[in-house]
């Protein structure tokens, strides 16, 4: 098998807004996409986001009554966003009839629609079977949360739960530090030798994949689902002053099939509900285009004074003159060896109006 790091050659960010949102309409996707994965979830405990967290890469909806929970401050009834996640977009090099073809392909880590992701928890190698947790491949489906453990690694709530899984496995690295965040191992029986890594106040850790094609609704046979993609997700919060109001999701993406993914695309797909649907605002925050920065708000509404920004803090390098002209052809843009590749795309649309399929969602 193939392993590779996927960069993706830019970076999207998309908000879908609801007229009318709640969880009737919203369950029936959802529980069957359940089937497929062991439901497990986290809420983040540290900084002014009070976030739920689930171990398929969902945030912000709750895995109990399917309603918003991203709350801010902590300890309010204000939510700011139903529900969201990832998008991976690439394009899959495979044979086809004896024929060597190229096809846009999108998976959906969030559906505005369903309130459903195309992810379930675990590591590809770990198969698509519903594991006990009694089975150790089981330490794999959950979502770790750092406060829960002590300087050694070990769960100080409940010392039957796996050893925490990000460990200091590169020592020629100082963890935090030139884009090191520690490595993930796999196997519980592994992670005491190594020591832990912990970046924040908080980090809470998950992995999921796309290739359980049970929860991908629009899987058909000789569909060029799914990717292959496993998706390492850390997020990252503190209650000091200065970062309380801070949230840092980090995705470690990467192909573990034996087709070639290229001109890739990574989304961060958000449906901001905040109070009443239909007066929610946003925008590309264009006077520092530096900042990378969309904003969203609620016009005029007691309870929500927030304005929530969204910013790509690291995005992918080029590395070559390859990826330099590459980026240039498909963009129009430049970028030299050691530039990140940024932002490329700003959406803000109405759920009725959701790309509907591979196409038009590679597109957007």
């Amino acid at each position: 098998m193939k392993t590779k790091s996927l960069l993706a050659i830019s970076l999207i960010a998309l908000f879908a807004e609801t007229v009318v949102a709640g969880p009737p309409q919203r369950t029936a996707l959802i529980n069957f996409v359940q089937a497929s994965g062991r439901r497990h979830s986290t809420e983040t405990r540290i900084s002014e986001h009070q976030v739920i967290i689930a171990n398929n890469g969902l945030f912000g909806l709750s895995q109990v009554d399917f309603g918003p929970h991203w709350k801010w401050p902590r300890g309010s009834s204000s939510n700011y966003i139903y529900g969201g996640g990832i998008w991976f977009g690439a394009k899959k090099s495979r044979v086809v009839n004896g024929m060597n073809t190229v096809e846009k392909t999108v998976e959906l880590g969030y559906n505005p629609n369903s309130g459903a992701g195309w992810f379930v928890p675990g590591r590809i190698s770990d198969g698509t079977d519903v594991l006990s947790e009694s089975d150790p491949r089981s330490a794999n489906d959950i979502v770790y949360r750092s406060t829960e453990y002590d300087r050694n690694g070990k769960n100080v709530v409940d010392p039957r739960k796996p050893d925490w899984p990000i460990r200091w496995l590169d020592t020629t690295k100082i963890p935090g530090f030139n884009d090191y965040f520690g490595d993930y191992i796999a196997d519980p029986e592994l992670r005491s030798a190594l020591p832990p890594v912990y970046i924040s106040q908080e980090d809470i850790f998950c992995i999921y994949k796309d290739t359980d094609i049970r929860a991908n609704p629009e899987y058909k046979q000789n569909s060029p689902y799914p990717l292959g993609i496993e998706v390492e997700q850390t997020v990252y919060s503190w209650n000091h002053h200065a970062n309380k109001d801070l949230l840092a999701f980090r995705y470690m993406i990467r192909n573990r099939s034996n087709d070639d993914l290229k001109e890739c695309y990574l989304a961060a797909v958000s449906d901001p509900d905040i109070g009443i649907a239909n007066n929610d605002r946003s925008g590309y925050y264009a006077k520092d285009t530096t900042l990378q920065l969309v904003y969203l708000f609620s016009e005029k509404e007691n309870g929500y004074p927030g304005v929530l920004g969204i910013s790509f803090l690291s995005t992918p390098v080029v590395r070559s003159i390859e990826d330099s002209i590459s980026y240039r052809l498909l963009t129009g843009r430049s970028a030299l060896i050691g530039e990140q590749v940024g932002m490329s795309t700003f959406r803000n649309w109405m759920i009725e109006n959701d790309p509907r399929n591979n196409e038009a969602r590679y597109g957007f």
